[in-house]
């Protein structure tokens, strides 16, 4: 059984922030994540990090890496199956079966792909449906695709894709430009490049193929089907909160989120969270927000265990 004064579960910004803080706290801690970079690793392009200009998710988290490991941040490449809580004491089961006893808990294990929830989607899956363009993009090399949805993950794997494919179908539910949840400069960048065909107002309601997927089957709001030929298709429809089994009581957020105050503390004394699994930052799901909660929650430990001695 290994033991440590706080474990910090999920090796993304907010993850990794929390450990260098811990490390300069001089708090008895480990980081358990299987992705270091979590989700955010594999963005295709972030124009919105103060220190660079534009750098991909990838670079992003190598950087990070580097810098926790300057700063002596424990780590442990593994992923969390479930926590439990016994009087003061957290327990904390890694999939591979070791134990983790800790005092107190960071949870910073991000969000998960949002599925189409079709019939055929998880028989496709690998196969023709993606959900990472930045990783199986290539694979799709001079060959047709779609993209699903109309957020930035969308736009900006669109714009991605369009670099490696023939062309890009991007398939998105909203009826006009002006409806799409995206920032203006990927929305110009998509309607300005001539490999993108956006479909307006689809969903997408059939996968069709047999070993591999063919095409899909669109339906409009008007109630019209069309049918359109593509090799691979990437969601990109959204994300919810991903965290393990949890078997103690805790608020959660209407979506989802678990529910936390200024001080990233959650309803149970000793247990926080930070970065897109929490409801802080007024739901603002950015690295630089990650990055403060997880500082913000190993400053709150860090008093927690001095006042729990």
């Amino acid at each position: 059984m290994t033991k440590c004064d706080l474990l910090i579960i999920g090796a993304g910004p907010a993850g990794l922030s929390a450990g260098l803080y811990a490390s300069r706290y001089k708090i008895n801690h480990l980081v358990v994540g299987e992705l270091i970079g979590g989700e955010a690793s594999t963005a295709f392009k972030i124009c919105n990090f103060p220190t660079e200009k534009e750098i991909s998710g990838r670079e992003l988290a190598e950087k990070m890496e580097e810098t926790v490991g300057y700063h002596k941040v424990n780590i442990i490449k593994e992923k969390v199956s479930c926590i439990e809580k016994k009087n003061k004491i957290f327990l904390v089961n890694l999939k591979k079966g070791e134990n983790i006893e800790a005092k107190a808990v960071i949870l910073a294990t991000g969000t998960k792909r949002k599925k189409l929830g079709i019939l055929k989607e998880d028989f496709f899956r690998g196969r023709g449906i993606h959900y990472c363009a930045t990783c199986d993009g290539p694979f799709y090399k001079d060959k047709i695709v779609g993209v699903v949805g109309g957020g930035n993950a969308a736009l900006t794997a669109a714009i991605f894709l369009a670099d490696i494919c023939s062309n890009v179908y991007l398939i998105c539910r909203e009826n006009k430009k002006e409806d799409l949840p995206a920032e203006t400069i990927w929305i110009e960048n998509v309607l300005n490049n001539k490999k993108i065909k956006v479909l307006w107002g689809e969903n997408i309601k059939e996968l069709i193929g047999d070993k591999f997927l063919e095409a899909v089957i669109l339906k409009g709001e008007d109630g019209k089907s069309s049918k359109i030929k593509i090799n691979g298709l990437f969601v990109e429809i959204g994300s919810k909160p991903n965290f393990p089994e949890i078997k103690f009581p805790l608020d959660l957020a209407p979506n989802g989120e678990i529910k936390v105050n200024p001080s990233q503390e959650t309803s149970v004394p000793g247990f926080f969270a930070a970065g897109d699994v929490s409801s802080g930052s007024n739901g603002l799901r950015q690295i630089i927000t990650a990055l403060s909660e997880g500082m913000i929650a190993a400053d709150s430990v860090f008093k927690y265990l001095k006042c729990n001695k």
